[in-house]
């Protein structure tokens, strides 16, 4: 029995020193003694890999590498506890649930904090760490006494107090039937004295910087037991002769555990023998690394020699930072002579790059194994289940179904999942409808027709196959059922989808694109869940969970599945966490991320003990994990680590900002090289190193942009394009970026054809439809032409609550002038009366039922109430003013309309009919002359005025105005002349708390929107202005009876207008009769028709230089009544 130190500092070479005797003593005897190397669990993959790979040796069954837990595995063969189940970390939380549940009274300080979500695993953590370093529930309950004892308020005590009651019930319920990692160590070792094979066995043990006692008990067994036992430190062999190192020496921890263990063999009487390794044969071809090693392990940064071979790099953000490393690895792979495994990514957070560096790696055809565990919470298994338990807890709610119906592992496509939602959305599907026998009735519209139909059929079709096996999930677990039955039934669910047979062919699938990594998870994903739930239902039984809560145990174990891969290959880099993996020796390393609060992280303290508790209760006997002060020492530790693994080259990787934008600086460590190395500077990324594959073509893509700017070389260009260009597998992908870069709107017409098949059965349209096209033809196209639609849902939108309002006022307007109301005596009473009653009485069900769906919607409801109360004060109070009276409400005109329609002759001698809907007209009579205006609700701000008009995209007023004209001319004796026209307000109006009721203050929102016609006999009928601004009337006369500038037009400027209008619909419609469909969009001020287009996926087009735009001039209303007589051909005489 020996043991002996193998002690240096990092590359001295104890590692190899470890494997190399292993590998020596395997080519003298393949056959012999057990050689066992015990390593941490994140170090055992690279150091498998390095005997495996040592020369001239062949297989061997002698040597080994192992964890602690995998040496406990070995030696529990034949004992009477080796069948004993093991009782992971979700076993003991569910037993931490149950206990807590059990004595949730007796608990002081965490009886609130019991009940929430997550202090179940802040309470395990606690409790492992006990376990581990083998401090008993009867010692904590001792700690909490004398603490009580000197303090009767102490906060600690109680907390202590409350932590042992469940401690001493969880280790009550193990007892002897279980096991766990500290029980396990402990009756390991206990077996070893028994284990002949053990007796000449040679034992190293490497890579820890420290033992919790459980450990300790199994090594000071090895030690007594076997023949030799080598344990190798990271530790400066000089400091062994000090009784005590200075606060922060990275070498504390290593140095404690040697004090430790040199304690034990003493103790026992074994023979200690000190290996001590020279520091820096790592570095021997590289100076500048040596000191780079040295410096971090003293914290010596002290100006020194030239560093050739580190560099520093500052990207913009992490995508940036990536590929500009990958970059540089194929140059050093390029030119360099390097291998991809010679080369290593040390990460301190690896979550913020597992997904997008390995992406980003295969553009640039460079292989990575990424030695990282990787948690399987959001695999489609894990996915399914939390879906198929979220239906159960939200009753059927769409998005629960949805997430279930998405998951990937549903007999139903994803076209068909986008036909049920879409449906769901848009006729209010509930929870109800989910759950009933009958197929479902609704349809999209009020039209029932034979296409309407067939759809519904298609959607009910649909609906039953996709959920069929969730039903019948579902009708099991009616009536508080026991955890025992719900996981009976989540087995169930996946033996009735056929899950396995899903992740077979997905794996298959994956195999085949090299995804070896997903394929092994699938491979993987189902045995661990449904080993999961046995181990819920064993231990949960016949206790009753809701579940949203057996939803979070199940979430929680989930996160806590992991895969761990053999490389597929064998050149390839190699991407390790530093906290969780260990990097083998590599040429070229790349530290990447070295951003403050990132390297070294920002420790988060304890949530049930603070660092400065931990820090007291070794005086109490309670010795636990290190506090926060001494974890954020580690860190360094790690620093010290990830610095010193590189042979040749180093390389030192931060970013500027965050994924949100937000700034970030570079960690302390990077000021501490420049420090070391006054010559080293920070070296910008960006310049990409050029390659074949995917990134060159990314490169290529990015450098036709620039070149189109003029911002690139057009030389450099013309090569990397002339290269790409020669090979023919690029040919497809080349000529999508260039047709990309360079794309324009096709600004060809429709064929005649076309324009037939979309518009030849056209006989009316909307002058809505008119303004789109103005506003872009393209978009009238998608709409009108193509019948494109957004999804519809089931819920109150802008355009809906537009109508609801106009049906309101109609009735509500309708109803008061039948009855001859007096406009002056309507009140607020009478009017919310009315309007209740109309949205009681709304024509569309749908509408109604929507206003009604929910309380979100009832609070709309009301809130719209409350509006169209105020909106109608408003107009009663405008009509009370003045002499005109509403005589038509929601009134539309066209053919075969109560009003005439509008008729325009086309090119090919076809004419169009125009109709509309107009929201009120009111007349108003002197002698034989009737005068008409015409109102329109908005419940937006908006104005009319003649640029609007000249610009195509406000026709709507002055045609539905003359319409009107038209119609009462034909029908009516009087001559009808035009009054005005004109918007008005219907919406919220804010009102503050302490100012007076609304309509306390009169006329205060009265004024109406629009174009009066100035003569004085409307302008008298609308209301009585002697001078000044009108109240209702959006004009101003002056003292001399003339009116102001932009008060509205004259009954010339109106012919004007209707002239020009005439000519510009004709002229509309041809184009769209021509096939004019190109991208085209009105542009002028600051008003581009795309910022607000539901088309804009279709056109594909930007607001750039080369976009064709329709870019009007800005003009006055002056300027633009002149531009509408040049374009009508001359001025109108009165």
């Amino acid at each position: 029995m020996a043991l002996h130190f193998i002690l240096g500092r990092a590359g001295s070479g104890k590692t190899a020193y470890c494997i190399n005797q292993i590998a020596e003593d395997l080519k003298k005897s393949p056959l012999g003694d057990p050689l066992i190397m015990v390593v941490p669990d994140q170090a055992s993959l690279i150091n498998e890999m390095t005997l495996a790979a040592y020369p001239g040796l062949g297989g061997s069954i002698r040597g080994e590498i192992l964890s602690f837990g995998r040496l406990v595995h070995k030696i529990k063969k034949d004992e009477p506890w080796a069948n004993l189940p093991w009782l992971d970390d979700m076993g003991k939380a569910m037993l931490i649930s149950q206990s807590l549940k059990k004595h949730l009274g007796k608990l002081s300080v965490f009886k609130k904090a019991a009940r929430h979500s997550g202090f179940v695993a802040n309470l395990l953590n606690i409790i492992k760490e006990m376990e581990r370093y083998q401090i008993e529930p009867k010692a904590v309950f001792e700690a909490a006494f004398l603490l009580k004892k000197e303090d009767k308020r102490s906060l600690t005590s109680d907390k202590l107090n409350d932590i042992a009651l469940i401690y001493e019930e969880l280790m009550h319920i193990i007892g002897k039937d279980y096991l766990d990692e500290s029980t396990s160590l402990s009756l390991a070792a206990q077996a070893i004295p028994n284990k002949n094979w053990l007796k000449n066995a040679k034992v190293w043990l490497e890579g820890f910087t420290d033992f919790n006692p459980a450990q300790m008990k199994v090594i000071e067994s090895l030690l007594k037991n076997c023949a030799e036992v080598y344990i190798g430190f990271c530790l400066e062999p000089k400091l062994i002769k000090q009784t005590e190192l200075k606060e922060g020496n990275i070498f504390a921890n290593t140095w404690q555990s040697h004090k430790i263990l040199l304690h034990l063999a003493e103790k026992n009487g074994i023979p200690v023998e000190y290996i001590n390794l020279q520091a820096g044969k790592r570095y021997s071809q590289s100076s500048d690394l040596a000191l780079v090693e040295k410096a971090f392990a003293f914290a010596d940064y002290t100006a020194c020699a030239e560093a050739k071979n580190i560099h520093i790099i500052k990207n913009n953000d992490k995508e940036a930072e990536i590929r500009c490393i990958a970059g540089k690895i194929v140059n050093l792979c390029r030119n360099c002579g390097y291998r991809q495994k010679d080369i290593a990514l040390v990460l301190r957070n690896s979550a913020d790059y597992e997904s997008l560096l390995p992406e980003i790696f295969q553009e640039y055809s460079l292989s990575c194994f990424m030695d990282i565990p990787r948690p399987l919470i959001y695999h489609p298994v894990a996915e399914l289940i939390g879906a198929a338990l979220q239906v159960m807890s939200e009753d059927w709610q769409h998005e629960a179904v949805f997430r279930y119906l998405k998951c990937g592992l549903i007999p139903v496509e994803d076209e068909e999942v986008d036909i049920l939602e879409n449906y769901c959305l848009a006729c209010g599907i509930r929870s109800s409808s989910w759950k009933k026998a009958e197929p479902w009735s609704k349809y999209y519209s009020k039209n029932k027709n034979e296409d309407t139909a067939q759809n519904l059929e298609t959607v009910n079709q649909i609906r039953f196959k996709a959920v069929r096996a969730l039903k019948k999930f579902a009708d099991k677990l009616k009536n508080e059922p026991t955890v025992t039955l719900i996981c009976q039934s989540l087995l169930e669910l996946l033996t009735d989808l056929d899950v396995e047979t899903t992740l077979k062919k997905q794996a298959e699938t994956l195999r085949l694109a090299g995804e070896m990594i997903k394929a092994e998870e699938n491979d993987y994903i189902l045995k661990g869940i449904v080993n999961m739930i046995g181990e819920i239902s064993y231990f949960l039984g016949e206790d009753k969970l809701s579940f949203e809560n057996l939803a979070e145990i199940l979430a929680s174990g989930f996160s806590k599945l992991e895969t761990r891969l053999i490389p597929p290959v064998l050149d390839e880099i190699f991407v390790s966490d530093i906290a969780k993996s260990r990097t083998p020796d590599a040429k070229a390393v790349f530290v990447m991320g070295a951003n403050d609060g990132v390297f070294p992280a920002r420790v988060v303290e304890d949530s049930l003990l603070n660092s400065s508790e931990r820090d007291m209760l070794p005086n109490y006997g309670i010795k636990l994990a290190p506090s926060q002060r001494k974890q954020q020492l580690e860190e360094n530790y790690l620093i010290y680590l990830a610095l010193s693994r590189s042979s040749e080259k180093l390389y030192v990787s931060y970013v500027a900002n965050d994924d949100d934008g937000q700034s970030l600086e570079p960690s302390l460590f990077v000021n501490n090289l420049l420090a070391l190395f006054p010559n080293l500077t920070v070296e910008e990324g960006g310049k990409q190193v050029i390659t074949g594959g995917k990134a060159g073509l990314n490169y290529l893509r990015e450098a036709l942009l620039n070149f189109k700017e003029g911002k690139t070389e057009s030389v450099e260009l013309r090569q990397i394009y002339n290269y790409f260009k020669e090979l023919p597998e690029y040919a497809y992908e080349l000529g999508k970026i260039v047709q990309g870069i360079y794309y324009k709107p096709n600004q060809n017409p429709l064929s005649k054809a076309k324009v037939q098949a979309l518009y030849g059965n056209m006989q009316t349209s909307s002058i809505s439809r008119l303004e789109s096209f103005n506003y872009c033809p393209c978009r009238y196209f998608a709409n009108y032409g193509l019948k494109l639609k957004p999804r519809q849902e089931y819920k109150v939108k802008v355009p809906d609550i537009g109508t609801i309002y106009h049906e309101i006022l109609a009735t509500v307007l309708a109803e008061l002038t039948h009855a001859e109301t007096e406009w002056s005596l309507v009140n607020k009473a009478m009017l919310k009366t009315l309007v209740e009653q109309a949205v009681e009485n709304l024509s569309d069900p749908k509408l109604g039922g929507i206003l009604a769906a929910d309380g979100k919607n009832r609070y709309i409801k009301i809130k719209m109430i409350n509006v169209a109360v105020n909106a109608l004060m408003d107009i009663t109070t405008q009509l009370a003013l003045g002499k005109f009276v509403p005589v038509a409400w929601e009134a539309y005109f066209g053919e075969g309309a109560p009003i005439e329609g509008l008729s325009v002759a086309l090119n090919n001698e076809k004419s169009i009919g125009l109709h509309g809907f107009i929201d009120r007209i009111d007349k108003a009579e002197i002698g034989d002359t009737a005068y008409y205006r015409i109102i329109d609700y908005k419940m937006a701000q908006r104005d009319l005025n003649p640029v609007d008009i000249y610009n195509g995209i406000n026709w709507q007023m002055p045609v539905y105005l003359q319409a009107v004209l038209n119609d009462a001319a034909k029908k009516y004796a009087k001559e009808a002349k035009p009054a005005g026209m004109f918007y008005s307000s219907v919406r919220e109006n804010i009102q503050l708390v302490n100012e007076p009721d609304y309509y306390t203050k009169p006329y205060q929102n009265l004024k109406l929107k629009g174009l009066a016609l100035l003569t004085p006999e409307s302008i008298a009928l609308a209301e009585a202005i002697e001078s000044g601004n009108g109240k209702v009337m959006p004009v101003y006369i002056k003292k001399d009876g003339s009116f102001g500038k932009n008060s509205g037009i004259s009954e010339q400027d109106y012919q004007i207008i209707q002239k020009f209008l005439y000519k510009q619909i004709q002229n509309t419609l041809n184009a769209v009769m021509a096939g004019v469909a190109a991208p085209k969009p009105l542009f002028y001020g600051d008003m581009l028709a795309c910022d607000n287009c539901d088309y804009n996926a279709l056109c594909a087009t930007e607001k750039t230089a080369d976009l064709p735009m329709a870019d009007k001039p800005e003009l006055s209303n002056e300027e633009a009544i002149a531009a509408m007589a040049e374009a009508a051909g001359g001025e109108v005489d009165e």
